[in-house]
Formats: C-alpha cells, structure tokens, sequence
C-alpha cells in the first residue's frame, strides 16, 4: 500500500471533518444454469449422440437436489468508508505551528458468502 500524503494544516481556528459512505454490492450478471433434470437430459442427449452408454447419474435425475449455487454462494456485499480529520495551527512572530491529523477506515464484505473475502483496513496520518 503506497500513501501520499499532499494536505498540511493551516494556521486558523481548529477544524474538525468528517466523511462517511456506506453502500452495497450484487453480483450483476447472473448465469442461467440448468436444474437436475435438465442436466440429466442433456447429459443423455450427448452421450447417446456420441454413441455411448448414458452415465447412470443422469438416468435418476430425482435423486439429485436442485441446488441453485450462485444463491448459496452470493449475497449482498456491503462497503463502509469513514474519513476523519482535524487541522489547525497557529502563526506567530518566532514560529509557527500547524497540524494536520486524519483517520481512515474502510470495510469491504465481498459479494461471496465466504468470509475470508472480507477486509477492513485503517490509517492514521499525521502531517
């Protein structure tokens, strides 16, 4: 992760910023797959058209369950980004003081039921 840094504080009064998002993800384009039984019956097709013996899990297809997969797998991701920062400084004959410091988090959960697909990263910077 590369950081570059270009704000620095001002002299003037102390302000405090605040920025916040937060927001969802789908999956967009969803594939049209077939159920057991379609699959079986393809399975058959192209088999018997190759001149071969059907596999026997296609000839059952009823034993089979009708998972849907891309429902078991993909779900809402979600997305959270907060940004926090406080800036002053001050000017006087001698010397000068100005600060800067800001906070970051931002918080990921993919689109996909697995939970290592998930990130949370933060940053504290000081200028």
């Amino acid at each position: 992760m590369v950081i570059i840094t270009t704000k620095k504080g001002k002299a003037g009064k102390p302000t405090i910023g605040f920025n916040a998002y937060a927001g969802v993800q789908n999956a967009v384009d969803r594939w049209d797959l077939t159920n057991a039984s379609e699959w079986a019956a393809l399975s058959r097709e192209a088999y018997q058209n190759a001149g071969l013996t059907p596999l026997a899990s296609a000839q059952n297809p009823e034993n089979f369950a009708d998972t849907d997969w891309q429902d078991e797998i993909l779900r809402t991701g979600t997305v959270q980004d907060y940004n926090l920062n406080f800036s002053g400084g001050s000017t006087g004959e001698n010397f000068s003081t100005n600060f800067l410091i800001s906070g970051a988090i931002l918080s990921r959960k993919a689109p996909l039921s697995e939970p290592t697909l998930s990130a949370t990263r933060s940053a504290l910077t000081q200028a």
